[in-house]
């Protein structure tokens, strides 16, 4: 079903986007600054991840078999 795809998808988009703004955040150290860096970074590599999984996967059209 579309919408379990669609959830499992969001859920890693989720995962990705927390990962990368907690390391970034981590390396970068405290810092209102460095927060919104570390979130915006989270967003910017969890965003491509997201569109194509969602295009590729999540909302895949079916191929239609033409029989002639």
């Amino acid at each position: 079903p579309q919408i379990i795809r669609y959830l499992i998808i969001y859920l890693i988009s989720i995962s990705i986007n927390f990962t990368v703004a907690f390391s970034v955040q981590y390396i970068l150290g405290e810092g209102i600054l460095n927060e919104n860096i570390a979130t915006f970074s989270g967003i910017i590599v969890s965003i491509p991840f997201s569109f194509l999984g969602s295009l590729l996967w999540a909302f895949k059209k079916k191929e239609e078999i033409i029989v002639s």
